[in-house]
């Protein structure tokens, strides 16, 4: 038992982790589809209740005398069960899934990010003056309306930064404390409001969503529907029959 509590709070560090892993994705990248760690939130949850049942069964065995549906927790068979329906589902969804290392230096970044926001809370710290301030805005602002960088599907931080003539980590530093949100947010809500001017024009009516997804920088249908009803509180579909 002392065993199966120690791999509980194991696995409670590893979600923690898996936390910070996916706002460094958002910090860096305007789409995360190639690197969609999911299935690793699944295995760690997965694996967390394997435990939870074998801790469940010892309890009501060891203490009550109770048998687990009728199985003997010293043989295992439920936990035996519930571990090849586990190992299957791996087997299925991650054998594809080999992009789960990042650099040190990414993690720290973001325990920096978070400092920041919590100093946010207590008091209003800029680490820009006026000038870059409007310096940024209005790069930021050009670049978007001229160049349309979010029309590239895989778009990086550092793509923009350059565009916009500054260094990457001082793009995301102002877009977290002035713009209040993320490289990734930003990019495809501009991603979103392409997709709605096309919706709502005739030119675009023999074109279907996925061609229009694509066209607007989406990469992935999933992410496309995900992300589009979370800025429009509608399905793309649902969205378009307003237009016809």
């Amino acid at each position: 038992m002392a065993s199966n509590l120690y791999m509980l709070f194991y696995l409670f560090v590893s979600l923690r982790l898996f936390k910070k892993y996916r706002l460094v994705m958002k910090q860096n990248f305007s789409t995360i589809s190639d690197y969609d760690f999911l299935w690793i939130k699944r295995m760690i949850l997965g694996v967390g209740g394997v435990v939870a049942i074998d801790f469940l069964t010892e309890i009501l065995y060891y203490f009550f005398g109770v048998e687990f549906l009728g199985i003997d927790p010293s043989g295992g068979y439920f936990v035996i069960i519930a571990m090849i329906v586990l190992i299957g589902y791996l087997g299925y969804y991650g054998v594809n899934q080999s992009k789960i290392l990042l650099p040190n230096f990414l993690l720290i970044e973001v325990e920096e990010l978070e400092a920041v926001k919590e100093e946010k809370k207590r008091s209003v710290v800029t680490n820009f003056s006026p000038v870059e301030i409007e310096f940024l805005e209005n790069n930021l602002r050009n670049v978007f309306a001229n160049e349309k960088p979010f029309l590239d599907e895989d778009l990086t931080l550092s793509k923009l930064a350059g565009m916009v003539d500054v260094t990457d980590k001082k793009l995301s530093t102002f877009l977290n404390q002035h713009l209040g949100t993320t490289f990734y947010d930003i990019i495809n809500k501009e991603r979103v409001d392409v997709v709605k001017e096309k919706l709502q024009s005739s030119d675009f009516e023999k074109l279907t969503l996925l061609g229009i997804a694509y066209e607007s920088g989406f990469k992935s249908k999933s992410s496309f529907n995900r992300i589009f009803k979370k800025e429009t509180g509608l399905s793309p579909s649902e969205y378009r029959k307003q237009f016809k």
